[in-house]
């Protein structure tokens, strides 16, 4: 068994055997998908023994398609944090806005990196990044911090090049980092069985729904 234990946003690069992945629909077109890009990425599911719940996009983010990879088949293990610091010689807003945040952020205790199409590119070299696309962030937080401190992290990104959307994970589930910065009372708390709103982002039963 792998010893890694995988973190939804997780990128995986995967061996291709059909036996050691399960797609719980249109399954041809996702061994279609990987087969060009031998990559997915982790979600937010029930785990099930030594398989990990995983999920991939198509050529559009309407066009996802969600599965199950056995541990024997992973080839690598790509965390956001580890891929902000990925070179690039890409000159679009999000690849620069991100080059910028990491200055501006630098003695941040908390791990921190990109996800969503900058991740993906960064990850396996496929080019998912346009002119348009925002600078999609994940923060890993097992620890609490003020709304203060949220709002500083932000104010960090307001002049960027690309619009910055960051969502914060935490024992209990995942928030909007915005949302927590300058939303008062309970903040709407992401969860395995759908999103609720909580006043203790960092409970892990998250009992305290205002």
């Amino acid at each position: 068994m792998n010893p890694f234990v995988p973190r939804p946003h997780d990128l995986l690069k995967v061996a291709l055997r059909r036996e050691t992945l399960q797609f719980e629909q249109d399954e041809a077109i996702a061994f279609d998908l990987l087969l060009a890009t031998p990559f997915v990425v982790v979600r937010r599911a029930c785990p099930r023994r030594d398989w990990i719940p995983v999920g991939l996009r198509g050529s559009s983010r309407s066009e996802r398609y969600g599965g199950w990879l056995h541990r024997d088949s992973v080839l690598g293990v790509y965390d956001p944090s580890s891929l902000k610091a990925v070179q690039t010689r890409r000159a679009l807003p999000s690849f620069e806005a991100l080059r910028l945040l990491q200055r501006r952020w630098t003695g941040m205790e908390l791990e921190w990196g990109p996800v969503g199409s900058v991740g993906f590119e960064l990850a396996t070299g496929v080019e998912a990044v346009s002119p348009e696309s925002d600078l999609d962030l994940l923060i890993q937080a097992p620890q609490p911090f003020s709304r203060a401190f949220a709002r500083e992290l932000i104010e960090c990104g307001a002049t960027l090049p690309a619009t910055l959307d960051v969502q914060v994970t935490t024992n209990a589930g995942s928030f909007a980092l915005a949302e927590y910065a300058y939303q008062q009372g309970a903040v709407a708390l992401r969860q395995l069985g759908g999103s609720v709103l909580v006043s203790d982002l960092w409970c892990d039963s998250a009992a305290s729904v205002a």
